[in-house]
């Protein structure tokens, strides 16, 4: 396993730990990061519709810097693709972040989050965001987005965190407001599956 596929699993695993749970403090007493008995986990499962979906991008963005981007976000357009998605059945879409939408205007990206979760919702849609992921392009870079290279798959997908902080413990601490921002503000939000 390589060093990078390790940090972003640790980084990750530090996201969903520091999320919790989000079910109703009656229903879970335990502990943040104490791990769920089997007889929970098949319980939490039953009151779970069935799980169809996929990963959500919309066609119009070469990765997850073109979905998050103020000049780039194009609403209308996720509202018509997850339409198709509802009209297919799907009821749950992966959707990834990035690290620099927030770090550029951390408001405006929440709202963007919060109309997406809308769209979502109104076709029946829940989410699961995804904070980090550590493949593909190390250097990205915010703005505008460079060409689909043919014939390569995910060519413009960008690694989140940068190569440079994910490399860099001492700049993991820039990431902590990032994701406690998110899920203070999303943490009993029931659009998010988890």
């Amino acid at each position: 396993m390589g060093k990078s596929t390790i940090m972003a699993s640790v980084l990750s695993l530090t996201a969903i730990i520091a999320c919790g749970d989000s079910m109703d403090k009656k229903e879970n007493k335990s502990k943040a990061g104490v791990r769920w008995t089997e007889k929970k986990a098949q319980k939490w499962g039953e009151k779970q519709k069935w799980i169809v979906g996929a990963n959500f991008n919309p066609s119009d963005a070469s990765n997850q810097l073109d979905m998050w981007q103020a000049d780039t976000w194009n609403p209308e357009l996720i509202d018509k693709e997850l339409g198709w998605a509802e009209e297919i059945g799907m009821n749950t879409m992966r959707v990834y972040l990035h690290y620099f939408p927030y770090r550029d205007d951390k408001d405006a990206f929440l709202e963007r989050m919060d109309q997406f979760l809308k769209i979502a919702s109104k076709h029946n849609i829940k989410t699961m965001f995804v904070f980090f992921d550590a493949v593909w392009n190390p250097n990205p870079v915010a703005g505008p987005q460079p060409e689909p290279k043919k014939h390569l798959h995910n060519a413009n997908w960008m690694q989140c965190p940068d190569k440079d902080m994910l490399w860099n413990p001492k700049r993991h601490i820039e990431l902590k407001p990032y994701v406690q921002d998110i899920l203070q503000r999303f943490k009993n939000d029931r659009r998010i599956l988890l």
